[in-house]
């Protein structure tokens, strides 16, 4: 626990940066670094896919660029993104099957970016915006999982997924989910946002978020592997730390366009 703690006191005053500052450039440093990380640990779960990669990182570029507007933008990801979350989960459960959704598995790290991006993109205010709305996909997140670990730790006696992720709990899923509320709920205030909005993104990341995690450990066990990498101390890979912000930062966009 406490090398996990020293990890995300590490990351995150580094991922805050990257965020807070307006211009485009480091976030989109901090993206094409996660993207490739993420690619090489999901090779580890699925088989190589060099080529693919390319075209998925070709597809982040064109999704973040202008011709329509961001609503619609998160819709084509969220809609392509699906579709490879889906052909995953239908194939993950044999070795031929994880090979063939290889390809599918960089469009499910990639394209999560796009909305990240996009909510960046939304606030800008130069040179520094610590009020942007990705703040919205990231720091309910955040809440709910140190929520959730204590909330396990303390009350948790019901298993939620034992086959999967044997430390779930359902006490510990509640706690998260409520973290996640609360904090959707304030970083909504912060960000100047309405409470609707804020609440119903706090939503997303907390229900969204857990099936993120959830999927990861599926891929995971099928892999037989108990973590994507070994880059992030007390975490795993990065993928260990981002799974449950790929599952929840579509949504999340998607909210945020649709109601703001």
């Amino acid at each position: 626990m406490k090398t996990r703690v020293l990890t995300a006191a590490v990351l995150i005053p580094i991922a805050l940066l990257a965020v807070g500052c307006a211009d485009p450039f480091p976030i989109a440093i901090l993206t094409v670094i996660l993207c490739i990380i993420g690619f090489h640990e999901s090779a580890n779960l699925f088989g190589r896919h060099s080529l693919v990669a390319i075209i998925a990182i070709s597809t982040v570029a064109a999704l973040t660029q202008k011709p329509l507007d961001p609503l619609n933008r998160c819709l084509v990801a969220g809609a392509i993104w699906l579709v490879a979350v889906w052909i995953i989960w239908v194939r993950h459960r044999t070795p031929e099957g994880r090979l063939k959704s290889a390809g599918w598995g960089t469009f499910w790290v990639a394209l999560p970016f796009v909305a990240l991006v996009l909510l960046h993109q939304s606030g800008n205010v130069y040179p520094w915006n610590f009020k942007t709305p990705i703040l919205l996909a990231l720091v309910p997140i955040w809440i709910g999982d140190t929520m959730g670990i204590l909330v396990g730790m303390a009350f948790g006696k019901h298993k939620m997924a034992p086959s999967i992720s044997p430390n779930k709990t359902w006490e510990g899923a509640v706690g998260n989910l409520l973290g996640c509320v609360a904090g959707g709920w304030a970083v909504g205030v912060w960000v100047g946002t309405t409470p609707s909005v804020g609440i119903l993104c706090g939503l997303a990341c907390g229900t969204f978020g857990q099936m993120g995690d959830l999927f990861e450990s599926s891929i995971k066990r099928a892999a037989g592997l108990k973590d994507s990498g070994t880059l992030l101390p007390g975490h795993g890979g990065v993928l260990d730390r981002i799974d449950s912000t790929l599952f929840a930062a579509i949504p999340v966009a998607l909210i945020v366009f649709g109601l703001s």
